[in-house]
């Protein structure tokens, strides 16, 4: 195979809607190795859609997508010119459904039909269900799915504890910021393990009002009010 591996049009335009192309491969080594994802070959063929995934492909040319390919809101190795469009890593798990905190979770056209669990179309084949946190179930002894608690203690003066479940293990971000809009504090910006977590702030060096601690997962996000009393 020296094009489209994935997918291959010739002489006809066509249009491709969520699915994920990946870990296809042209095995020709020549120069006309190309579009082992998405190939749109010879004249009059065109390939339009969006929420796809194409990512991962390997080619001589053009790896992931050649020729005549216009896609919106889509996640592409490489970049393509297109409203929504996004390049970053997918975040597969071993079946090609997307791991918790995935960019590729309700990024998709937001005019498209709505995701089975009522959320915004994701990008992809396969849509991460939010009212689980998983798409093929959580694994034993995880929480069940993304959740922050209430702050203890609350109304504090100078610490409090902010403590949240993840499901699967993810990149979190977790920041405070005052009643005006101003962080003051970012207590964690990294991968986490699944599981129940804990974090404390300190507010020592703050000012006596209202603060909002804010939990940020892939493009989920949820905030505790936090009062400071001294």
């Amino acid at each position: 195979m020296y094009r489209g591996a994935g997918v291959l049009t010739l002489y006809t335009p066509f249009a491709l809607v969520n699915n994920t192309i990946s870990k296809n491969q042209c095995t020709d080594i020549t120069p006309a190795a190309s579009g082992a994802g998405v190939h749109a070959y010879a004249g009059g063929s065109s390939i339009d859609g969006s929420n796809n995934i194409v990512y991962g492909n390997i080619a001589t040319v053009n790896p992931n997508c050649h020729g005549d390919v216009f896609f919106n809101y889509s996640c592409i190795e490489g970049g393509m010119t297109g409203t929504g469009n996004i390049t970053d890593d997918p975040m597969f798990t071993d079946d090609y459904s997307l791991q918790w905190g995935s960019p590729c979770i309700d990024t998709g056209d937001p005019l498209s039909a709505y995701d089975p669990d009522g959320t915004i179309a994701d990008m992809g084949a396969y849509p991460f269900d939010q009212t689980t946190g998983v798409e093929n179930g959580n694994e034993a002894g995880n929480p069940s799915g993304f959740f922050m608690y209430s702050c203890y203690p609350n109304p504090f003066n100078p610490s409090t504890a902010i403590s949240y479940d993840l499901p699967k293990a993810a990149h979190i971000l977790l920041t405070v910021y005052d009643i005006n809009g101003k962080q003051v504090a970012q207590l964690a910006d990294g991968c986490q393990v699944a599981g129940s977590h804990e974090l404390i702030f300190d507010a020592v060096n703050l000012s006596s009002g209202i603060y909002f601690a804010r939990l940020q997962v892939g493009n989920l996000q949820q905030t505790q009010k936090l009062v400071l009393v001294k």
